[in-house]
């Protein structure tokens, strides 16, 4: 099962790959306390704190090409389902503003229902959103 996602960015590519590549840039939309890797092989190292509850989630970075596309593969994380799912970011631009394509993919719906995909599909539109917001205005909704 896949969760797709599109939103489009009044930002440059440069901008939105670095938003998911650089834990500075990154703390203003998704994730307040990251570690991030730079070349395929590394494990980005991100904790969330939902409402008093802490979130911790490790991703393999599989993939990476600069403004363009990255994929990383979740190896750990507090949230059982999504442990063997990864999910790819493919950026176009015009120069001035993006397209943003999420395909998140791996999911047993069998294993898990429904219910669980349908929760992180929302999460993924709040912070795509937040991530449009950020790279336009600099204020996401990081948590």
């Amino acid at each position: 099962m896949e969760i797709i996602k599109e939103v489009q960015v009044d930002a440059p590519a440069s901008k939105v790959y670095a938003a998911f590549t650089d834990a500075q840039e990154m703390a203003g939309w998704w994730c307040k306390d990251a570690q991030l890797g730079s070349k395929p092989g590394a494990v980005n190292k991100m904790r969330f704190n939902k409402e008093g509850q802490i979130v911790d989630m490790q991703f393999r970075i599989v993939e990476l090409e600069p403004e363009k596309h990255l994929v990383w593969s979740c190896v750990e994380n507090t949230f059982a389902p999504w442990v063997g799912t990864a999910f790819c970011v493919d950026i176009s631009s015009d120069g001035e503003n993006s397209n943003v394509r999420l395909t998140h993919s791996g999911w047993d719906v069998d294993k898990f229902g429904q219910e669980v995909i349908d929760n992180v599909s929302g999460g993924w539109d709040h912070f795509l959103q937040s991530l449009s917001s950020y790279c336009k205005t600099g204020v996401g909704a990081a948590i």
